[in-house]
């Protein structure tokens, strides 16, 4: 099978997403930079409900010339809100949320995000390690 090859310049994009873009009627890279990895996302979304936001992070990679995964923690946090208000904006502006009794008072989350990522790892890893736990079990049945 011949793997088609992305347009030059685009980083990150192999063919499945090649494919969406295409589907979204994106065929260059200057069409992702007139529309922005924001815009180019939520076309795709429209197509592809499989998306997710490791494709937003490869758009917004591709328009900049970098790796996923070399984004600044800041320029993702701005495509998430850039994201969420477009979001808003295509549903009328009505926007579903619960407040949390600290937020009506206008207290911030005491949650940071280093902190958060920290207790998602070890629930995971708990998962991971209560998985391989019942694998062994069943083994010695």
């Amino acid at each position: 099978m011949i793997r088609k090859l992305p347009p030059a310049g685009l980083k990150n994009i192999g063919p499945v997403s090649l494919g969406w873009l295409r589907e979204a009627g994106i065929r260059s890279r200057a069409d992702l930079i007139r529309l922005g990895a924001v815009q180019a996302y939520l076309r795709i979304k429209t197509h592809q409900s499989r998306a997710s936001l490791n494709l937003l992070w490869a758009l917004a990679g591709a328009e900049r010339g970098l790796r996923w995964n070399r984004l600044p923690d800041d320029a993702r946090e701005r495509l998430l809100l850039e994201l969420d208000a477009a979001q808003s904006a295509s549903a009328g502006g009505i926007k579903s949320f619960s407040i949390t009794p600290a937020a009506a008072q206008g207290v911030q989350n005491p949650v940071s995000r280093e902190d958060a990522k920290t207790q998602n790892t070890k629930r995971n890893k708990g998962k991971h390690a209560q998985s391989a736990n019942e694998r062994k079990k069943r083994k010695s049945k």
